[in-house]
């Protein structure tokens, strides 16, 4: 390996540029809410009166403050009794600060919150801080989300919250059948696209297709100056530990805005295009607790192949080491794009082809997998086609005017809202990934029955089973006394009405 192969590969990650996204803007006229504990209260007024603009000061000590709420340019803050308060930003010297008191689970704190530490020099530092924060201010808008591919819920079903649980910002929640995200909260961690099971949350800034566009170029200029495979590191640029990467030749670092951008597609693809091994550097718990979830999904994945020791989450930058895994012998030439499954499947199924051991025709997966089957009890389901109704993502098909319900397993999120809707408990979830890409994409059935035929116009309107069990359970009720009454269950529901008005 030589430092040559290692600066041809990092010429060629500085090439590609991020495609531009759209901006979030704040607006902020520098009026300052402090929080400070009573025994502070005097020394930390007096720094504060040298801001230009005067600050509201509070004191939390008789739990005066109920919630605070906002970001930048637009903090609201409540106190007891329901009075309000507004605020640009925040400067809070208390530990843990009182956002955090009042929300446990809020694991970042919102832009324009100032956390002071204690010190002469802390409390000057942040009264500068929240004085550099008048006037009007841009970032990325680091998201997109698709609700189309989006498995949240449907029909008053619950079913993916991933996205809502990862964002320690607290920026995403419910609405409805959908998420909604807060871009003013959104900081730009990651972590709702690395969690995303159908990619319906997507990272904007750089968007996938950059980033494996860029590892594309880099590993291939890597190869063409080495016989070795590099090892590929993401780290978010600006983190803490960045500079303790070891500059070894073997080891490829990738500056994102935050590592969490890469997902289990992208490290896929790295490794499709020909890198030995993927490392995440994780600068923080959240991340690495993360990811650490998601690298056991692909790790069943590698190890199954024949690819160990190909995934790391470190947490210790300078405990990262170079591969001694040998290149893969034909690295993948597929483009890059957008699409997380696709781009998944298309690295899976490269290194499936290369694998040096047979592969097994299906993948065990963790139970948080986002790929697998479902199964069907034909004993309790009536093709009632409550599953098909919900699920967000085409695996599950009805069968239009048959009844019959089939099922296309690399469609399949194991969302888990087939079996939420399903009357009849008669759905169980597997989480596991076919190695064969025509199985995968097959419609293959999963139940069927013979079709009912109107007694009247002899149109087929639902499953005969289905109808029986109707009938079944509705034999003691009083109003399927009658025969005719009885009989009307047997036709379809334009004969079922003409029927009832004619009589």
């Amino acid at each position: 390996m030589s430092m040559r192969a290692r600066q041809a590969a990092l010429d060629a990650l500085a090439k590609v540029k991020p495609e531009p996204t759209d901006l979030v803007e704040y607006i902020s006229r520098g009026r300052v809410a402090v929080f400070v504990p009573s025994a502070r209260r005097d020394e930390i007024r007096a720094a504060a009166a040298a801001l230009q603009e005067k600050p509201l000061v509070f004191s939390a000590d008789d739990s005066s403050v109920r919630e605070i709420r906002g970001h930048l340019g637009a903090f609201e803050v409540v106190r007891s009794g329901g009075e309000t308060f507004s605020a640009d930003v925040v400067v809070d010297f208390y530990d843990p600060p009182i956002a955090q008191r009042l929300n446990p689970d809020l694991a970042a704190l919102p832009p324009g919150y100032v956390r002071a530490a204690d010190g002469e020099e802390n409390v000057a530092r942040a009264f500068s801080e929240a004085e550099e924060m008048r006037g009007v201010f841009h970032k990325p808008r680091y998201f997109q989300y698709h609700p189309d591919l989006c498995a949240h819920s449907a029909s008053g079903i619950s079913g993916c919250e991933q996205c809502i649980n990862a964002c320690p910002a607290q920026a995403i929640e419910s609405a409805g059948e959908k998420v909604r995200v807060n871009p003013n909260l959104c900081q730009g961690c990651g972590l709702c696209t690395l969690v995303c099971p159908g990619g319906a949350m997507r990272y904007a800034y750089p968007p996938p297709a950059d980033t494996l566009r860029a590892l594309q170029g880099a590993i291939a200029a890597y190869r063409r100056e080495s016989k070795a495979a590099p090892t590929i590191v993401f780290y978010a640029a600006e983190c803490e530990g960045a500079n303790d990467i070891p500059e070894d030749a073997g080891i490829i670092p990738a500056a994102m805005e935050e590592a969490g951008a890469a997902g289990m597609e992208i490290w896929l693809c790295a490794l499709a295009y020909g890198a030995a091994e993927v490392v995440v550097f994780a600068d923080n718990p959240r991340l690495a607790q993360t990811a650490r979830a998601q690298a056991g999904i692909v790790c069943a994945i590698t190890d199954a192949l024949g690819f160990r020791r190909a995934l790391h989450i470190c947490e210790d930058a300078a405990a990262i080491q170079p591969s001694r895994v040998p290149a893969l012998a034909e690295a993948a030439s597929f483009a890059p794009g957008n699409d997380k499954r696709e781009m998944f499947f298309m690295a899976f199924n490269h290194l499936a082809a290369a694998a040096e051991k047979d592969a097994p025709a299906a993948i065990d997966l963790p139970k948080n997998a986002p790929f697998g089957e479902i199964s069907v009890d034909s004993d309790k389901c009536t093709l009632c086609m409550s599953c098909a109704g919900v699920c967000p993502s085409s695996a599950i098909w009805a069968g239009g005017d048959s009844p019959r319900l089939s099922f296309v397993e690399e469609n399949c999120l194991q969302c888990g809202l087939c079996k939420a809707a399903c009357p009849e408990d008669a759905i169980q979830l597997h989480s596991r990934l076919l190695v064969n890409s025509e199985e995968r994409r097959w419609q293959r059935m999963l139940n069927e029955d013979r079709p009912l035929l109107c007694l009247q116009c002899g149109k087929p309107f639902g499953g005969t089973r289905m109808i029986q069990r109707i009938e079944k359970k509705l034999e003691s009720h009083w109003m399927f006394q009658k025969p005719e009454e009885r009989r009307r269950l047997r036709l379809c529901e334009d004969c079922r009405v003409r029927d009832m008005f004619d009589k």
